[in-house]
């Protein structure tokens, strides 16, 4: 059984945006070591209220994280509060300004076909990894043409493609049971990390 080496809290930001298929809540997610040996951080976590999808890959980890000192007075901790709620304002701000933009952006069938063999290549010299690899581009292609998560309004748009990868990467893809992590704790780390297939589409589309 391993120790827990990190706690976290999800806060609520008091506000939403509106993104050009969903609202979306803004959160701050704080993280700290177990044993209080590091400093608190705060990272700004955008969730699509449709279908709960993260949007932190629309941030870069400069422009959505902060370190909160650690403070004795009350009013030192109200302008630590103050500076994190900045934080997350300014983050949705930019989050609304890359999806308009996106949304802006159109795709055609052939575009949004040669996107999917450059994000998930087929390997070479190896037929089962061709199969998975087409198996995983069908699965994102199924959830771009479909009407669920409100791609009807998105579909052959920038934001439309990125969007089908964020569903597949937050909800279809397996995750798998580790040595030292369950599935769905895998599934959270793959969510929250910064690399993951959900990054790797919005640098392709960008």
């Amino acid at each position: 059984m391993t120790k827990c080496r990190e706690v976290w809290l999800l806060a609520k930001a008091p506000f939403q945006i509106d993104l050009p298929d969903s609202p979306v809540d803004m959160f701050v997610l704080l993280t700290n070591t177990h044993d209080g040996s590091g400093a608190v951080t705060a990272a700004v976590t955008p969730v699509r209220v449709v279908c709960m999808n993260t949007l932190r890959g629309a941030l870069s980890r400069a422009q959505a994280s902060y370190r909160i000192r650690h403070t004795s007075g009350a009013k030192t901790r109200l302008a630590e509060a103050q500076r994190v709620l900045g934080l997350t304002r300014g983050a949705a701000e930019r989050v609304r300004e890359r999806a308009e933009a996106m949304a802006a952006t159109p795709i055609s069938d052939g575009a949004w076909r040669a996107f999917l063999h450059e994000l998930v290549p087929d390997p070479p010299d190896s037929r089962q990894g061709q199969t998975r690899a087409a198996n995983v581009r069908g699965e994102i292609s199924g959830i771009y043409r479909s009407s669920r998560l409100g791609q009807d309004e998105v579909r052959g748009t920038a934001w439309g493609a990125w969007q089908a990868v964020v569903a597949y990467n937050d909800h279809a893809m397996t995750s798998r049971t580790t040595r030292t992590s369950t599935a769905a704790e895998t599934r959270f780390e793959r969510i929250l990390g910064g690399e993951n297939i959900a990054s790797r589409a919005l640098a392709l589309l960008s």
